[in-house]
């Protein structure tokens, strides 16, 4: 209600309460229609996120390897790019996942409010019609956007942050057993 509020009193973000334009219509009249639910849902986040950003950034740079490459006359600029940043990304990309099947939740809400079509407000009208059908196909697919939005974090996680290098069968083993298998492997045929 503040964003509505700042938006008739100071006419700072356009108010369009005109109805839905699909964005392939009218593209300037889709940003102004959906501008005022992006913000609502993005405030939710933004303080979240800012705060954990700011944390973790204040941590890594008490980090030994962080030392060390200030000692070696790193610029600051290149060990936040290169070192600290790197480090952030794997865990900020995890609760991105995280939270995009909470924003699909609290998408109910906003859509409610600003009489938005889309996938809430379809759930919505279903418990109120008591569309069984509906209502679960919504639920499932609400669902489905939880495992779905944490496959791209995995391989985010798994290209930002490599684990060691998986071993190779015997690839661990001290020389005299790769010796013992040389000697012991008998050639087939013969």
């Amino acid at each position: 209600f503040l964003l509505i509020w700042m938006t008739i009193k100071w006419h700072i973000i356009p108010l369009n309460l005109s109805g839905y334009v699909s964005l392939f219509r009218d593209p300037y009249g889709f940003f102004l229609y959906f501008i005022l639910p992006w913000i609502t849902l993005a405030f939710n986040f933004a303080a979240i996120y800012t705060r954990y950003t700011r944390s973790t950034i204040l941590e890594t740079q008490s980090e030994d390897y962080i030392r060390t490459a200030r000692a070696k006359g790193i610029s600051d600029r290149k060990i936040l790019v290169k070192h600290t940043l790197r480090a952030l990304i794997a865990p900020i990309a995890t609760m991105a996942s995280l939270d995009f099947a909470t924003l699909i939740g609290g998408a109910i809400l906003t859509e409610s409010i600003y009489n938005l079509p889309g996938l809430g407000r379809l759930s919505i009208s279903s418990v109120f019609e008591f569309d069984l059908p509906v209502l679960v196909a919504t639920t499932l697919v609400s669902a489905a956007v939880v495992p779905t939005s944490s496959m791209p974090t995995k391989a985010n996680t798994a290209i930002w942050k490599p684990a060691k290098k998986p071993l190779m069968p015997f690839g661990n083993m001290p020389p005299s057993f790769h010796r013992w298998v040389k000697e012991a492997t008998v050639p087939v045929g013969d």
